[in-house]
């Protein structure tokens, strides 16, 4: 769904040759059909300057179409990262800016070329992922945080606090097997109990490996999903092969509910797409 709405700004713009359009400092494009008053600063007449080359300043309306509607009032995000010991390995194809992440400039910021020990690992990629993530949601979007390896672990309950969250992320460490099934039914857990009737409830599932303890996670999958119909599981595959890959789309609500990431570079981009679509997905 899309909406229009009327914005009424001031800007400072200059009247171009022929006087048929204006040079606006916005992005908004103005023209003498939408101009609502043009004026010479004060400033200016109190110069003595050239009032009919001075700029003026423009109060006029635009029209903003195609501005998408997020889809849904509020979210409730359950996410659940893998934290098991393969995270803590340098990204294989990391192509972005190192000072996307640590601040690195120019010649000094290593490439893919680099050696793999000045690489940020795995699980550094998607704890900046997720800092960025977060500062797409609402003020009342509510998120919680899981760990998996070898077991899962809730690490912060459902809460509005963003940077609570956000400092949650930042102290992840990677170590242990992988168990997705642990990993599914504690996210799914922080959900009960609470009153989310106008919520969205979405779970979040990051992985980068084979299930490797716990029962299966694919049944795991089906039985919350058949549990609570408006539960979206929603999963990103992190360097998987077409095995794990297989996995996780099946645990995914839908195969658009499935987000694959190759490498660094594809990993910020599916973060991106969550950001922009997790009421669609």
């Amino acid at each position: 769904m899309w909406f229009f709405f009327q914005l009424s700004v001031l800007a400072v713009v200059t009247a171009c040759s022929g006087g048929n359009e204006f040079a606006s400092t916005s992005n908004v494009k103005v023209s003498p059909e939408n101009v609502q008053e043009a004026t010479v600063p004060n400033q200016v007449l109190d110069s003595g300057a050239d009032v009919q080359s001075a700029p003026k300043e423009i109060t006029y309306t635009a029209d903003i179409a195609q501005v998408p509607e997020r889809g849904c009032e509020n979210l409730a995000v359950s996410l659940v990262i893998d934290t098991s010991g393969s995270m803590s390995d340098s990204d294989r194809m990391f192509q972005s800016n190192w000072d996307k992440f640590f601040g690195g400039v120019g010649d000094d910021a290593p490439g893919d070329d680099a050696p793999m020990e000045t690489k940020p690992t795995k699980i550094e990629i998607v704890q900046s992922a997720i800092t960025d993530f977060l500062q797409t949601l609402a003020e009342k979007d509510q998120v919680s945080l899981i760990q998996f390896s070898s077991d899962a672990e809730i690490v912060s309950l459902l809460t509005e606090d963003k940077k609570a969250i956000e400092d949650d992320v930042k102290s992840l460490t990677a170590s242990g097997n992988t168990n997705i099934v642990d990993g599914l039914t504690k996210g799914a857990s922080v959900f009960e109990g609470v009153n989310l009737d106008k919520f969205r409830k979405v779970l979040f599932l990051l992985s980068d490996g084979l299930h490797q303890r716990g029962g299966d996670p694919i049944e795991t999958a089906s039985t919350l999903k058949s549990e609570d119909p408006d539960l979206k599981i929603i999963t990103m595959g992190y360097e998987l092969d077409d095995i794990g890959r297989a996995v996780m789309e099946s645990i995914a609500s839908t195969p658009k509910a499935y987000l694959n990431a190759d490498d660094s570079d594809a990993v910020i981009r599916a973060f991106q797409q969550l950001g922009n679509d997790i009421c669609k997905i």
